[in-house]
């Protein structure tokens, strides 16, 4: 009886994270500064770049990280994707703007 209730637990705290960590690119490229709304399925392109940027630049300052940063950038994107399925009425509603955001890991080549 007490392992069902740990199992149920564990799988409730996994469930929990899952959502928490998914879907984070849409809301951040709607939010802020230099808000994207208009711009349909903007979340996705920005998980995918962002989650590609992560990857990379966890594979050359700290390879194991990999592990880690690809799989939640698999859950965002999948979550992105989602998410502004949903929020597609709403973009094609307002106005295109003509504002961009970087990713989170953005690494400048310039330097």
């Amino acid at each position: 009886m007490l392992y069902e209730r740990v199992y149920v637990l564990r799988i409730f705290q996994y469930l929990v994270l899952l959502c928490l960590l998914s879907a984070c690119s849409s809301i951040i490229s709607r939010v802020g500064e230099k808000s994207q709304i208009g711009k349909p399925y903007v979340g996705l392109k920005h998980s995918t770049w962002n989650a590609a940027e992560c990857s990379f630049a966890a594979l050359l300052s700290f390879p194991p990280a990999v592990l880690v940063t690809i799989p939640i950038g698999i859950i965002d994107i999948m979550g992105s994707a989602i998410l502004d399925t949903i929020l597609l009425p709403l973009d094609l509603a307002i106005e295109e703007s003509d504002t961009t955001k970087q990713g989170i890991c953005h690494i400048d080549w310039s330097k």
